[in-house]
C-alpha cells in the first residue's frame, strides 16, 4: 500500500467510525495532509491558512505545509479552555482525568461545566490584511461559537470571507453556530493533542521540532 492509499483508508476510518478512538501522530498526520488535499481542490486559490490554537496548530501547521502557504495562528479560546491548561501542563493531573472520565456520573457534569464556559475570547491574532483567500484551520467544531469568532476575526481585518476547514464537525450539536465548509468526520475523537492521550507528550515535541509554541 502506498503512502496515499494509507491517506485514503485512514480518511475512512475516521470519516465514517461512531466510535471514540486514540488516534495516532501518524494518523493525525494523513489526516490533516487529505483536508489540504480537499481544500486545495475546492478552494484552490488560498494563500495563507490560520490555525486556531491550541488544538488546530497540528492540523493547519500541515495543512499550510501541502499548500505551500504561510500560517498564522489565531489565539481564540472558550473560557473553559483554562482550567483544561491546568490539567495539560501535570502528567498526574492529565491521568487522573482521564480516569474520571470513565465514569458517566463525573463525565458528564464536566461536560456541562465546559459547555457553559463556551464563551469565545480572541488573545491573539496576527495581522491577514494582505491575503486574498484564507483558510481557517481548526481541529473540531462542537457549539461552533470559536470558529464563528475566528470567522468574524477575520472577516473584519481582511475584509473577506474565509473559508472553514477542520477534522470533525460533532454531531452533538445540531444547530452548530457555523458549518465548516470542509470536515473529515463527525465523531470526535482522543487526538494526540487530548490532554488524555499516550502521544500527548509526542505531540508536544512534534510541535518543539517545528518550532511551534503552545499558547500560554
Amino acid at each position: 500500500m502506498n503512502r496515499q492509499e494509507q491517506i485514503l483508508q485512514v480518511a475512512e476510518k475516521y470519516g465514517s467510525t461512531t466510535d471514540k478512538l486514540f488516534m495516532t501522530i501518524e494518523e493525525a498526520e494523513m489526516l490533516a495532509i487529505e483536508l489540504a488535499h480537499r481544500i486545495a481542490n475546492s478552494y484552490p486559490d488560498v494563500d495563507c491558512v490560520v490555525g486556531i490554537a491550541n488544538g488546530g496548530l497540528m492540523a493547519s501547521s500541515i495543512v499550510a505545509q501541502e499548500l505551500n502557504v504561510p500560517m498564522e495562528i489565531l489565539d481564540i479560546r472558550r473560557r473553559g479552555s483554562y482550567f483544561k491548561r491546568l490539567v495539560y501542563r501535570s502528567e498526574r493531573l492529565r491521568a487522573i482525568v482521564a480516569r474520571l472520565y470513565r465514569f458517566p456520573l463525573v463525565r458528564f457534569p464536566m461536560y456541562w461545566l465546559m459547555r457553559t464556559m463556551e464563551t469565545p475570547i480572541v488573545k491573539e491574532c496576527h495581522s491577514v490584511e494582505n491575503f486574498d483567500s484564507i483558510a481557517i484551520v481548526d481541529d473540531a467544531v462542537e457549539s461552533g461559537k470559536t470558529l464563528a469568532a475566528a470567522v468574524q476575526v477575520i472577516a473584519d481585518q481582511s475584509d473577506t470571507n474565509p473559508i472553514t476547514a477542520v477534522l470533525c464537525c460533532s454531531r452533538e450539536y445540531s444547530t452548530p453556530a457555523i458549518m465548516p465548509d470542509i470536515f473529515m468526520g463527525r465523531r470526535i475523537q482522543h487526538y494526540p493533542w487530548s490532554g488524555n492521550s499516550p502521544q500527548y507528550d509526542e505531540y508536544i515535541k512534534w510541535l518543539k521540532d517545528r518550532g511551534i509554541e503552545l499558547s500560554g
